[in-house]
């Protein structure tokens, strides 16, 4: 059609009437579907008997729904008008905001929408409490995925009124035509303006083609949007109504190295198993493998310590004359550096579709995990790992469709697209250690109605709860899980591959969830940040575990499918990062950062089921950090913020890359043997923290400098003290700590910290962790100059309690009550013996666990050992340190009100991870784990002796 024939298509919302008229213009089509029941009338369509809400708006079940003649927004999503899009839209709405949760930003407003990666939005907004909750107007772009894209664009008109508040009724207007989009709010009591802005294009289109109106909510915003009426310009193409920008897509040119293997051509991206390996291979039918990069975007991060600002975003300002020259230096560099896929969070409007194949997450999980509770089984607190959506709620299904209509159906017949990642590192676990029974105690603590806990009562039927029950409920929330997300993408788009859900590491889920994934999944992923020992060539799946392609190979034997890793990484200290938060082992200078990469790079690439890998990532993030809720402060870039590539890493992957299919087709790399790391080195440092420290206190007694000897005084109390005028230690027989108060420097200074040991152990179906909480024996001696205290701490229940823990008092003499009612005379169950050494002129603490003996008639199931080194003061923060790094401490710490830091630090191998940390309810919890591996029982009277010393040193600075 004809500009001279294009006719304005208008719909009016009386939400209170019967009747819904639209008119097409005299016998005009409007380009508009005629629905069921709905009949033409003279050029008008006519709908009768009918609310306007559920005739003119498509919703998302879990952001919307109608209420009577009205809309309501639920929580995060679109309700998009039944038309088809337009060159230019108007749509008009009343909205009476109630309510939006206090973490995170909440907006509602209205969108001019292609797609739910590209549209204009006008909004009001809600900032988190801790940002002093204040309210304003936004009207902002998505452009490709990316929130707020306002550097693409020029903005032509800004002015504010007065603010809007909770419960009034508001007009907001948004009129989007190619050359200008324009919003306004006004008062909708008084007619006073709140906010009235502009923006005109800049070097590229204000949409990629035309739109359609739209509501939109997002971060569990709670409002009312009470009438609206939309105008769009008929005649432009664009998308379906589902959504999604039907822009031309360029012919497909082969991407990847040449790797001489062919498979079928089928026009689009799959998988086949060649000679024995499993390969990516691509649309024209070549064999390629997966070499792809995170987080390639225009704008970088912002940092919240900043305002906001993007560092990366003001170098590319300055760096280049456009987006466009943005684009072509970085995909000039990826292609020089062999990558050939852009992988999680890129900027796939400027880069995709030129030379590189993509990749897309969709997050399907977010909606659900961000709204209300009857969605979610375990919430989004803003960060990986700590969601869970509820795939018993009866309208999950047709929520993940909408998700897939709106974010795949798009791009369906796009050859460049390998496939869908569906969602990021889920909490299959819940809030639970326990991987086969976390998911069931989260559902089973839901309130009576919800759905989850209706299908768990349902599945349970009166038998007893056993663990292998708890299991089964696990397998049956996988099966709904893959079920419904994969039929829903299979459906928008029968063409792509399913790339997993991205599993949080090897113990991102239980085995059972790996198996139905494989049963679901074209390729299962997972993100996997493993320890590399450069100095025996050999990554392990965790410090002092096994090697890492032995337990690829076992969960390959799980899934039987091919497999990816989406994230993996090893950040460096040299770059001014501090690397004290986010994932990954640490290395202190680039060079070992690269060794490292290149080794496990290598040792993926020659795993026949895998097809590649995708690297975390393009961009150094902020040394400031991302934000309060993600403070990620890490080198995992393959560039810096002021653009300077990190030369030895780029040059290692160019170089390796260029023979990445000889790599491939030489097969796997010999497991290496079972052999300890050489002293001083590799995973621990060989040497045992006790060994180091009566080393370094023999070696200063002997030098010429003088200190004050260790002195021992015991009460008739049974108390106890122990001081080298460095560091003072106290205790009692009978106490719930080791050591009641440990406190350094001055007299007049508080305690920093205390002390006390526990056992994470089996009993039956349950895994419990239970604290020792009674101090039954204290001994001191000397060893040379060091004074030495040993005790014994029991762990005591009830003849009449069953429950997982002892009643205890926690670390400030406060009660705790027990997890239920405890009748009859305590038992013992286990007692740990431990020490604490101190040396003249050591400022530090040697802690360690000497033994276990088993109280009690039955057999005592080990799983770790822990050390628990308690602030002294209630609530502490958690201070920054640098995890996992190579030749160097593990190490943890609190931040004290007064600024001192106290905490743990070991190089023993015999130590796994030290995690000190708050609980959501404010307790402490520390986590000093010892013993990780092999389980071990102890007898009925048996006494457990660690065959290699288990020590740390407490530490205050």
């Amino acid at each position: 059609m004809s500009l001279r024939f294009c006719v304005a298509f208008t719909c009016i919302l009386a939400f209170g009437g019967a009747e819904l008229v639209a008119d097409a213009g005299e016998g005009r089509a409007s380009g508009r579907r005629q629905p069921p029941g709905e009949e033409l009338e003279g050029g008008r369509h006519v709908r009768r008997n009918e609310r306007a809400p559920e005739s003119l708006w498509r919703l998302d079940p879990v952001g919307w729904r109608a209420d009577g003649a009205a809309l309501e927004s639920r929580s995060s999503g679109f309700a998009l008008a039944d038309i088809a899009p337009a060159g230019a839209v108007e749509l008009r709405a009343r909205v009476r905001p109630r309510s939006c949760g206090g973490e995170s930003f909440g907006t509602v407003g209205i969108a001019a929408y292609v797609s739910a990666r590209d549209f204009w939005c006008l909004s009001l907004a809600k900032g988190p409490d801790h940002f002093g909750a204040q309210r304003f107007v936004e009207l902002g772009p998505m452009t490709d995925g990316q929130w707020p894209a306002y550097g693409l664009y020029k903005r032509v008109e800004d002015r504010k009124g007065e603010t809007w508040e909770w419960g009034r009724a508001y007009d907001l207007s948004l009129r989007f035509a190619p050359d200008r989009v324009e919003g306004e709010v006004r008062n909708a009591e008084t007619g006073a303006l709140v906010y009235r802005t502009a923006f005109e294009p800049k070097g590229r289109p204000l949409l990629p083609s035309g739109a359609i109106p739209a509501l939109r909510a997002t971060g569990n915003f709670k409002a009312m949007v009470e009438s609206s009426e939309m105008d769009a310009a008929a005649g432009v193409a664009g998308p379906s109504a589902t959504g999604g920008a039907a822009t031309a897509t360029p012919p497909y040119s082969p991407v990847g190295p040449e790797t001489g293997v062919r498979g079928a051509a089928t026009g689009f991206f799959h998988v086949e198993n060649l000679g024995g390996i499993d390969w990516a291979v691509d649309p024209v039918g070549r064999a390629i493998p997966i070499t792809g990069i995170d987080h390639v975007k225009w704008e970088g991060f912002p940092c919240e310590k900043l305002g906001g600002r993007r560092a990366y975003r003001d170098h590319n300002l300055k760096a280049y004359p456009s987006t466009q020259a943005w684009a072509d230096d970085t995909l000039a560099r990826l292609r020089a550096w062999g990558f050939d896929m852009l992988a999680a969070g890129c900027d796939l409007d400027t880069l995709g579709h030129r030379g590189m194949a993509h990749a897309i997450s969709l997050a399907m999980s977010d909606r659900f995990t961000y709204a209300d509770e009857e969605w979610w089984i375990a919430e989004n607190k803003h960060a990986p790992c700590t969601a869970f959506p509820n795939v018993f709620h009866p309208d999950y299904a047709r929520a993940c469709e909408w998700a897939a209509e709106t974010l795949c159906a798009s791009s369906r017949d796009d050859p460049w697209l390998v496939g869908w990642f569906i969602d990021n590192e889920l909490a299959w676990w819940g809030r639970s250690a326990d991987r086969a029974t976390g998911l069931f105690d989260l559902v089973m603590a839901k309130p009576d109605g919800h759905s989850a806990k209706e299908a768990l009562l349902e599945y349970v039927a009166g038998r007893p709860v056993t663990r292998e029950i708890k299991l089964g409920f696990l397998r049956l929330a996988a099966e709904r899980y893959f079920a419904a997300t994969t039929a829903a993408i299979r459906k928008a788009d029968p063409n792509h591959m399913i790339l997993g859900c991205r599993f949080a590491g090897f113990n991102g889920a239980h085995d059972a969830v790996w198996e139905i994934a494989g049963e679901y999944c074209d390729v299962v992923s997972f993100n996997c940040y493993p320890w590399a020992d450069i100095d025996r060539g050999v990554v392990l799946a965790e410090k002092n575990g096994v090697p890492v392609a032995k337990e690829f190979r076992r969960r390959h034997g799980l899934c039987r499918r091919p497999m990816i890793v989406t994230e993996w990484s090893f950040p460096a200290l040299d770059t001014g990062r501090p690397c004290f938060h986010g994932a990954g082992q640490r290395f202190r200078t680039q060079a070992e950062r690269t060794a490292a990469t290149e080794l496990f790079a290598r040792t993926m690439l020659s795993e026949p089921y895998f097809v590649g890998y995708d690297y975390f990532m393009w961009l150094d993030q902020p040394a400031l950090g991302l934000n309060h809720w993600f403070p990620e402060d890490s080198n995992y870039g393959l560039v810096q913020e002021n653009g300077e590539p990190h030369r030895l890493i780029t040059e290692m992957f160019a170089r390796l890359h260029a023979d990445v299919a000889a790599l491939r087709l030489a097969g796997e790399l010999p497991l290496p043997p079972p052999e300890a790391a050489p002293a001083g080195r590799g995973a621990g440092c060989g040497e045992s923290e006790r060994g180091r420290f009566f080393a370094e206190a023999a070696g200063f007694a002997a030098s010429s400098m003088p200190a004050p000897p260790v002195g021992f005084a015991r009460g008739a109390d049974g108390s106890w003290s122990l001081s080298n005028g460095l560091v003072r230690l106290s205790g009692r027989v009978g106490g719930a700590f080791m050591a009641d108060w440990i406190s350094w420097g001055a007299e007049t200074l508080p305690p920093a910290g205390r002390f006390r040991t526990l056992l994470m152990r089996n009993e039956g179906d349950r895994t419990l962790w239970t604290d020792t909480e009674r101090v039954t024996d204290v001994s001191f001696e000397r060893d040379g100059a060091t004074g030495v205290v040993s005790a014994t701490i029991r762990a005591e229940g009830f003849a009449g309690d069953t429950g997982t823990k002892t009643p205890v008092s926690d670390a400030w003499g406060a009660a705790r009550a027990a997890p239920k009612p405890v009748t009859g005379e305590a038992v013992a169950l286990f007692a740990i013996t431990a020490r604490l050494s101190v040396a003249p002129g050591r400022p530090d603490v040697l802690a360690e666990i000497v033994s276990a003996e088993n109280l009690s008639s039955a057999t005592l199931h080990v799983e770790r050992v822990f050390m628990r080194p308690y602030a002294a003061e209630a609530r502490p923060r958690q201070a920054d340190s640098v995890p996992n790094l190579w030749n160097g401490p593990v190490e943890s710490l609190w931040l004290l009100s007064d600024g001192r830091r106290f905490g743990i630090s070991s190089r023993d191998d015999s130590l796994h991870s030290a995690t000190l940390w708050i609980k959501e309810d404010g307790i402490q919890h520390p986590d000093v784990r010892f013993k990780d591996g092999p389980r071990f029982d102890i007898a009925p009277g048996g006494i457990w002796i660690p065959s290699v010393p288990m020590g740390a040193l407490l530490k205050c600075d």
